[in-house]
């Protein structure tokens, strides 16, 4: 019977702290560039052109280091930004030219150094190097 007992205690002991809480765990890998894509997009809102797709409903993904492009460092944190079908990418070049990167849809990587005189500055490469200060995919 105290065997039967303290194998009780022993399992009621080893579940309560061998669970963890539920967790928000954001898997944001980036430690000085911050999230780049438009927290302001809401969605369509019926209106012709102008709206922008939520970052909840776009596959946006940050990576750091190993771009697949060679004018990144590998230390750079980095987003492919894919758009999903009858939507189109925008970046928004020095706070307010609208840029759809490279032209006929070739890869526009958004990069952003994590460390050295321009850390934190998310920017483009097409056809030349430009800074952005936010992405979206718009309708």
């Amino acid at each position: 019977m105290y065997r039967i007992f303290l194998t009780v205690v022993f399992l009621k002991f080893e579940i309560s702290f061998g669970c963890i809480p539920t967790q928000n765990v954001d898997p944001f890998p980036c430690k000085v560039c911050s999230k780049i894509y438009d927290a302001s997009c809401v969605g369509d809102d019926g209106s012709y052109g102008g709206w922008c797709v939520p970052a909840d409903d776009v596959p946006v993904t940050y990576t750091l280091g190993n771009p697949p492009l060679g004018f990144a460092i590998p230390t750079d944190c980095w987003v492919d930004l894919t758009c999903p079908s009858g939507t189109t990418r925008e970046f928004l070049i020095d706070g307010s030219i609208p840029s759809e990167g490279n032209p006929y849809g070739a890869q526009t990587l958004a990069y952003c150094e994590e460390s050295g005189p321009a850390a934190g500055v998310w920017r483009i490469w097409a056809a030349d190097d430009f800074d952005i200060t936010n992405m979206r995919c718009v309708g």
